[in-house]
């Protein structure tokens, strides 16, 4: 059979166009899957930065120049609406160190909004006059000189319906295309999102603080009087100025119960303060097990027979000495016995101690109202009683676990807690014999991851108003 003439080059021609075809194909799959795995890449490293504003910001630099432009400058405004000029990051390792020593230099008066038109990231032959102002100010006036500018981006940060901030991208040799328009978007919404999370983390952590400052000073200002209300209590229980009837020493004694509780109310506050401020110290002395228990014993029984409670103390090992802080350790035994005698309508109280190998251990038990189970995970939270509506039934300031805990942690030491429903509980505290000084600083590194995992969360979440149930809290 004769070929046609011609159809060989035909059939040659229909393979080349297929062969460019798949071709481009294969290059624009390439091209998706690099922008893909750029985009998830830099998902998780922001993901994974610092909830610092600072390091955010340099993050989302280093990011745009790793795969977008030659050098990148940021702007971030604040809730006032000032425009700050942030960080530079540059290619060159050398002009981006000699640019960082202007990180946070306040812009000339730029209005974003007059750059940003429409929220939409804007191609550019050159960079606009108002950024130019800006990045001289900030000490780029060599970059600006000595670097050609090809093309450059301007790309808006927005989040929660305001304006963040800004990129600037340049580049020195290519011209952005609308391929870098859409992938700079994406990269643009990742970074708006993670700087609006380190904000917030950081009003969280200024609330936090201004909490803490806010509970040392109160507490501070409600002992001085206190302790006036204290020092005349012992002076009329004294009889300085004649004898008390019987009616009047009750009536005394009431009013230095109540000053006692409300001190030792304080004692907690002011604790909590201190170990959210990273300010509590400890004391070290040796006293012997037995000793420590029976002092602890000593304040917490008169209230449990106030209530008629049964209150048994059991102590082995008892001239057995560990090395620990008393006051705190005192601290701890008193509030875990108190929450013991509140929550206890009738029935028994028990203390019991012993020494397990290189561990002191001791039980705070009862036969009271016990613990639902969903809500054990809780039972350590600061300020969960003030939470609920019924607080004032069980009183207290809802810390009295949250520092017991704290301080169990500072010593090197644990509280752990079984109970069941309407048969009681049994909190057991656990603390080495012997202290180490690398317990101090592994609770308080845990007490700040703990603290900034919940500000996290908090900050991620946004604020929540509580519903729970109507039951008896501890704290």
């Amino acid at each position: 059979m004769t070929e046609q003439p011609g159809t060989g080059q035909a059939d040659k021609r229909d393979s080349q166009d297929r062969s460019d075809v798949e071709r481009a194909l294969r290059e624009e799959l390439q091209a998706v899957e690099r922008r893909a795995a750029f985009l998830s890449e830099a998902s998780s490293i922001l993901a994974a930065s610092s909830l610092s504003v600072e390091s955010t910001i340099r993050t989302v630099a280093r990011l745009a120049v790793s795969r977008l432009a030659d050098w990148c400058a940021v702007y971030v405004t604040d809730t006032a609406g000032r425009v700050r000029h942030a960080t530079i990051a540059h290619r060159d390792p050398r002009r981006e160190a000699m640019l960082r020593q202007f990180d946070g230099t306040p812009a000339e008066p730029v209005t974003l909004e007059s750059i940003i038109e429409g929220g939409a990231v804007r191609i550019l032959d050159a960079i606009p006059p108002e950024l130019v102002e800006a990045l001289e100010a900030a000490g780029a006036a060599e970059v600006l000189e000595t670097d050609h500018v090809a093309s450059a981006m301007v790309v808006p940060l927005l989040g929660r319906g305001r304006t963040l901030g800004a990129l600037l991208l340049v580049s020195k040799n290519e011209t952005y295309t609308a391929e870098d328009v859409s992938l700079v978007e994406e990269l643009g919404r990742r970074a708006a999102i993670a700087l609006d999370n380190a904000r917030l983390f950081y009003e969280a952590q200024q609330a936090n603080r201004a909490k803490s400052d806010f509970l040392a000073v109160m507490s501070h200002e409600l002992r001085t009087p206190l302790n006036a209300i204290m020092g005349y209590t012992d002076l009329l229980d004294a009889e300085i100025d004649g004898p008390l009837h019987p009616r009047q020493r009750r009536q005394l004694s009431r009013i230095r119960a109540s000053a006692r509780q409300l001190l030792q109310l304080i004692e907690e506050v002011l604790g909590f303060a201190r170990l959210e401020a990273g300010t509590e110290e400890v004391h070290l002395q040796r006293l012997t097990l037995g000793a420590l228990v029976q002092e602890a014993a000593a304040l917490a029984k008169p209230f449990a027979q106030s209530k008629d409670l049964t209150f048994e103390v059991d102590v082995r090992d008892g001239e057995t000495r560990i090395e620990t802080d008393p006051g705190k350790t005192r601290q701890i035994l008193v509030n875990l016995l108190s929450n013991a005698v509140k929550f206890t309508p009738s029935g028994t109280i028990t203390l019991r101690a012993r020494v397990e190998g290189d561990r002191a251990v001791i039980d705070i038990c009862d036969t009271g109202v016990g613990i639902e189970p969903e809500k054990m995970s809780r039972i350590f939270d600061p300020f969960w009683q003030v939470e609920r509506p019924n607080t004032r039934r069980v009183g207290g300031t809802g810390l009295g676990l949250s520092v017991s805990q704290r301080y169990a942690r500072l010593l090197g030491g644990e509280i752990t807690v079984t109970s069941n429903p309407g048969e009681g509980s049994c909190f057991t505290l656990k603390l080495p014999v012997r202290f180490d000084e690398d317990h101090v600083e592994a609770a308080r590194e845990a007490g700040s991851a703990d603290e900034e995992a919940k500000l996290r969360f908090a900050a991620l979440r946004g604020p929540r108003v509580s519903s729970d149930g109507d039951e008896p809290e501890l704290g």
